[in-house]
């Protein structure tokens, strides 16, 4: 019984995405549609107008190319935003912790959504930026706690939760949700 209900508990990974016009992309949480534009006079581009991401591509891409193109756009939008917001967020919460990471990275992370190094450096997966705020905010708080508290002891769940009280549910939203966090 206990290995059907760990079984069970295994979430189906986020559907592959198209990169067509409608199609949902997050974005802080949110839901924001795309709107795929067609012009040979421009280089591919991604921006967001009015909560709708508009990505920018030659008419005469195959579908495939098309579909890597603006994937790799939205990967290095959402690596840019990734960049300022959450070393925003590193800067805001280390400062209420009273702690000092040694250096903060937003990087590529294939199976954590963030590290602490015993060096004291902070690293958080930019995938985050598609979080929910409070989910950002979960995963700063938690790994600045690892800063002083290494190991994920009943202390170190103390700690976080002098911060973010409502921190178990932020954890089970990322374990529940984590896997639609992609592009």
């Amino acid at each position: 019984m206990e290995k059907l209900d760990a079984i069970a508990s295994i979430e189906a990974p986020a559907p592959r995405k198209e990169f067509v016009s409608g199609e949902k992309f997050l974005y802080l949480g949110r839901q924001h549609t795309l709107i795929v534009l067609e012009r040979a006079e421009r280089r591919p581009m991604l921006i967001m107008r009015n909560s709708t991401f508009e990505a920018t591509v030659s008419p005469e891409l195959k579908i495939w190319d098309r579909q890597h193109i603006i994937r790799e756009l939205f990967r290095a939008w959402y690596k840019q935003r990734a960049e300022a917001k959450l070393i925003d967020q590193v800067r805001a919460y280390a400062n209420r912790l009273n702690l000092q990471p040694t250096d903060v990275r937003v990087m590529e992370m294939d199976r954590r959504w963030g590290s602490c190094t015993p060096r004291g450096a902070v690293h958080l997966n930019w995938r985050l930026i598609m979080a929910p705020i409070q989910i950002i905010d979960y995963l700063v708080v938690h790994e600045l706690c690892h800063l002083s508290i290494p190991a994920h002891s009943p202390q170190f769940w103390d700690r976080v939760g002098s911060i973010l009280a409502d921190y178990e549910t932020s954890r089970e939203w990322l374990r529940v949700n984590g896997p639609t966090l992609t592009v």
